[in-house]
């Protein structure tokens, strides 16, 4: 009885608001869907991890393909624990950084590289747009994908890159009216210096 009040309450509020019911329930957008929503100069670049590989699907407005098998999930979770312990060095203070910046900076681009090579360069052909925006999956949230080195340019320096939760989450902020005549808040943390 509380199952079919409950399935009976949602979808009441889903003809008044369903944006609103969406994220209460999964409610995945189509490949239609993500092509019709995206503007023609946007790839959206959507990585998924099943049975422990990493897997990217790479669609614009007007095309769009799987890469099934990137990289194991375990080998890109090592790189990116590594990649972390190289940036938390920066913890240690002013002191260590100075002594040891240049062995950190060399480890820290080694990463950054590595995981290009992986995550990005084999999705690259299927790119042909000024602006990415990526998706990741589980614990590649984490990943600086942005700061992300080709061995001559971070992929910032090539792309506009935004990132997105899910195509679903995006796709509602597409369809979001703009806010005009407002003043927008942007919030800082200062350093300690």
């Amino acid at each position: 009885a509380k199952e079919e009040e409950s399935a009976r309450a949602l979808r009441e509020v889903a003809i008044k608001d369903s944006e609103y019911v969406s994220l209460q329930q999964v409610n995945v957008a189509g490949l239609e869907d993500v092509q019709r929503f995206i503007p023609d100069h946007t790839t959206l670049i959507e990585y998924f991890i099943f049975q422990e590989k990493i897997v990217a699907f790479v669609i614009s407005r007007h095309a769009s393909t799987a890469v099934r098998m990137l990289a194991a999930a375990g080998h890109v979770r090592t790189l990116h624990a590594r990649l972390s312990f190289q940036l938390d060095k920066s913890l240690l203070g002013r002191e260590f950084m100075s002594a040891h910046s240049q062995q950190v900076h060399e480890a820290t681009t080694y990463y950054l590289q590595a995981l290009h090579s992986i995550l990005v360069e084999p999705l690259l052909p299927a790119i042909s747009t000024p602006h990415i925006i990526i998706v990741p999956h589980s614990f590649l949230h984490y990943l600086p994908f942005h700061a992300l080195y080709d061995g001559r340019h971070y992929l910032i320096d090539r792309f506009e890159i935004t990132y997105a939760p899910s195509a679903t989450v995006l796709r509602y902020c597409m369809e979001k009216e703009d806010v005009e005549d407002v003043a927008p808040l942007v919030i800082g943390v200062a350093d300690s210096d």
